[in-house]
């Protein structure tokens, strides 16, 4: 049965994904620290370390919310979502999370004698995105330098059904939601148990992973000649889920090939971006030997490396032709409007 399908398809996807969303930094416990990983400006997320002098051993739970909570009752982490933790080498408790959004975030580590400790953070740094921002991309062209040493990229953004969070808050079973004109219902949201089981919700939260969507109009996302979406309206469904702090269309196609082909590799139009001295670019394909937290680069440093293979022997970086990226255009704060110059360009690794 193709939803049975698209569940499992759905479950597998999200296995052994921890998801961890927003979280804290302010006062309360000394015993949980909470470290952001920049305080600079980003346009993706902040990725918060979370330790304790706690024993691991000791700890029975590890859970986070959005908002600023400094009491430890349990009526008021009903809205909590439990973090994996492990034992640092001291036998101290690790965990972590990522923030997608600036607020306060709400820590609460829960021990096996009844203790429960809170710490809090306020997470500032994260710039909006633009229309564009947090869609999976590949650069097609490349022109340049000017005589100003600025290059000009050519990009195609993937699949167009990829969505933000901030674009299905509100949203409820039952609703529509419209990809770019194309209408669809969902039918199905779901959370993930602290045993990585689905279970359903009836309307979208932070703690949501995945969304099943029926297609109102086969015809616009099918070709005509897929006669199996025609006849079946079963068969013209698809799921979106979460993962890095954006929800990716997918269907079961690694296990039933012959459910939607064509969803995931639809490009819009090609953008053309400038790229100038500013704009920090952070490879993928790094030796991790020498960058085991990664690396930044310029512009000038990155597109040096394009096709000199000697270059990225050297440095231990390695660019390949069809490297996906996220492309974050530039963010005025004087005038609140995104430019069109990149900021950031992330590839994406892909194993």
């Amino acid at each position: 049965m193709k939803l049975r399908k698209l569940l499992t398809s759905l479950a597998l996807c999200l296995f052994g994904i921890i998801l961890i969303g927003s979280i804290p930094t302010e006062a309360a416990s000394k015993k949980i620290k909470l470290t952001p990983s920049t305080k600079k400006d980003t346009y993706e997320y902040v990725y918060v370390d979370v330790t304790s002098t706690i024993k691991a051993e000791e700890v029975t739970k590890v859970e986070y919310q959005f908002g600023k909570v400094k009491k430890t009752a349990d009526k008021k982490w009903k809205d909590a979502s439990a973090l994996y933790f492990y034992e640092n080498e001291d036998g101290s408790t690790i965990s972590w999370f990522n923030a997608y959004y600036n607020g306060t975030y709400s820590v609460r580590i829960s021990t096996k004698s009844g203790k429960k400790y809170v710490k809090t953070i306020k997470i500032k740094n994260i710039l909006p995105a633009s229309t564009n921002s947090n869609k999976e991309a590949t650069i097609t062209g490349v022109s340049g330098p000017d005589k100003k040493g600025n290059f000009t990229i050519t990009v195609d953004y993937l699949t167009p059904y990829n969505k933000n969070y901030d674009e299905l808050v509100g949203l409820k079973v039952g609703d529509t939601l419209d990809f770019s004109g194309k209408e669809t219902t969902i039918t199905a949201m779901y959370s993930l148990s602290d045993n990585y089981e689905l279970v359903p919700m009836s309307a979208y939260d932070d703690t949501c992973v995945g969304i099943i969507c029926q297609v109102k109009n086969w015809k616009d996302f099918y070709p005509e000649d897929e006669w199996e979406y025609r006849k079946d309206p079963e068969n013209q469904i698809f799921g979106l889920y979460s993962f890095g702090g954006l929800y990716y269309a997918y269907d079961d196609y690694e296990y039933a090939p012959d459910c939607y082909v064509m969803l995931g590799y639809t490009y819009p139009s090609q953008v053309k971006l400038k790229v100038n001295s500013k704009t920090k670019v952070y490879p993928a394909y790094v030796d991790r030997e020498k960058y085991p937290d990664g690396c930044e680069l310029t512009a000038e440093e990155y597109f040096s490396l394009i096709g000199n293979k000697d270059l990225q022997d050297q440095m231990g970086i390695y660019i390949y032709e069809g490297i996906n990226f996220k492309i974050y255009e530039k963010y005025d704060k004087k005038t609140g409007q995104h430019t069109d110059v990149v900021a950031e360009l992330h590839e994406i690794y892909t194993p």
